[in-house]
């Protein structure tokens, strides 16, 4: 009877010993649990690229603003210094990796210098707004490539940024034809208002000078250097000179335009393939003021110049 009595709690205590056994995992080695963690950390790697578009060998860092892990504190850390020689781009190793919370809040700025000696000394407190150029949130930055420039803006020199997908959407081409029906021989240059580094800033740019004969016309290239937020956003006014006024083109930048010498073209994905002719008219006390008409390019100047006078009459 003994033996019968085993026999039934046995059977009737093995589903319960299998349903604990299934609740019941392994632990995991500890080199499996230390991959793992690596695993995590390397998702919030914060590298990006860089590369050299100038005419000159550069000496680049990044300052960083951040809190390591396990730090008690925000601070500035500084990446290796790498060379780039024109055309040639590297990574930018950002050694420090911040905590999972902190990760989207990590900014910096790049610091961009002619020699060797000042980029190994340089400390972000101590570097001069014309060596350092403001990149923002660094996880905007993975897997692209900052493309640095030297940017002449008016009468002033200094470096600037494209950011650009490594792997991304390419855009049409935005270049439009402008025709001077003014009668009388002008200088033009584009200024757009734009965003080219993932909404981190909106500058104004602005494009060579050009020189148009009265009845001639003239290409008007637009670098297409835009973020896919900003590609429909972006906005454009032509700045018109005299032909006696070739200086003030080339040292003109927005803020110096007034409202007698420029004209809002409105948003220039509009532009595209598009043919913005210049006109002088009647405007108030003012003995004149530039219009614009916009007709498709394939239209010739000789009719565009006639389409002109007629809407000055």
């Amino acid at each position: 009877m003994k033996f019968y009595k085993n026999i039934f709690i046995l059977l009737f205590s093995l589903p319960l010993l299998i349903s604990i056994s299934g609740c019941y995992k392994m632990p995991k080695k500890a080199s499996m649990a230390m991959e793992d963690e690596k695993t995590i950390q390397l998702k919030r790697k914060l590298d990006f690229t860089a590369e050299n578009t100038t005419q000159n060998t550069l000496y680049v860092t990044c300052f960083y603003y951040t809190k390591a892990p396990y730090a008690t504190r925000w601070s500035w850390e500084k990446s290796p210094v790498y060379q780039l020689i024109p055309k040639e781009q590297t990574i930018i190793n950002i050694t420090a990796i911040p905590s999972e919370d902190n990760y989207p809040d990590v900014y910096g700025y790049l610091g961009i210098f002619k020699n060797i000696e000042d980029a190994d000394d340089a400390i972000f407190e101590t570097t001069s707004e014309n060596e350092k150029i403001d990149i923002g949130q660094l996880y905007n930055l993975k897997g692209k490539k900052i493309s640095i420039n030297d940017k002449a803006y008016g009468t002033s020199r200094f470096y600037d940024f494209l950011l650009n997908p490594i792997k991304g959407k390419e855009y049409p081409k935005l270049d439009f034809t402008l025709t001077n029906s003014t009668g009388e021989n002008i200088y033009v240059a584009l200024f757009t208002y734009e965003d080219r580094a993932s909404d981190l800033m909106w500058e104004w740019y602005k494009s060579e000078v050009s020189f148009i004969e009265n009845g001639k016309s003239a290409k008007i290239n637009i670098d297409t250097s835009l973020t896919p937020g900003t590609f429909d956003a972006a906005y454009s006014y032509i700045g018109i000179f005299k032909e006696n006024q070739r200086q003030f083109a080339d040292t003109a930048i927005y803020g110096s335009l007034n409202s007698t010498n420029k004209i809002h073209l409105g948003y220039i994905k509009k532009l595209a393939n598009k043919n913005v002719i210049i006109y002088k008219k009647e405007y108030g006390i003012l003995r004149y003021a530039y219009g614009i008409l916009t007709e498709t390019t394939n239209i010739p100047p000789a009719f565009a110049y006639k389409v002109a006078e007629d809407e000055i009459k």
